[in-house]
């Protein structure tokens, strides 16, 4: 089992095996066994998505929160930032857990590792990019990648004349 604080500093027991998958499965469509398959598009469109994360959560330990008169409401009040981060790593390591075989729960650990340092990766060049960007130049990328933003703004043809009609 994997535990995890949130902001309002309770503590949650995420414990994942064949009957919280099944519920779950039932209560949310998030099949956890299928996440790592299919290039791990599941996992990655389930990590991207904190509303649907939390709801899986909330299956996940809605019994200890029942039993400690806490509403789904206020168990998603308690992760944002910090708190979601670590409900994240809970529920990723309680999840490698599940899988019976060995071999499969290292080669899945040195994926998940693999991806954090992808991510801390990505984080450092694109921070490094802003802070070598000048405001004028992120906002000239930003024109160049939005119609809305670069050239002229479009007439309204309610406001603007027809040349072959008179305005009388």
């Amino acid at each position: 089992m994997h535990a995890f604080s949130d902001a309002l500093a309770r503590t949650w027991e995420i414990s994942i095996n064949v009957a919280t998958v099944r519920r779950v499965r039932a209560l949310t469509g998030v099949d956890l066994p299928g996440l790592f398959g299919d290039e791990m598009r599941g996992l990655a469109a389930l990590l991207s998505d904190p509303v649907k994360l939390v709801d899986v959560l909330w299956v996940l330990i809605g019994r200890q929160a029942v039993a400690a008169a806490v509403n789904e409401e206020s168990f998603a009040e308690g992760l944002l930032g910090d708190t979601l981060r670590a409900a994240t790593e809970a529920f990723l390591e309680e999840l490698v857990d599940f899988f019976p075989e060995a071999g499969r729960r290292a080669a899945l650990r040195e994926v998940l590792a693999k991806g954090k340092e992808v991510a801390a990766a990505l984080t450092t060049r694109a921070r490094q990019t802003v802070q070598s960007l000048s405001p004028q130049q992120i906002a000239d990328l930003l024109a160049s990648r939005s119609k809305l933003l670069s050239g002229p703004a479009p007439a309204s043809s309610a406001f603007t004349p027809d040349a072959g009609h008179s305005a009388s």
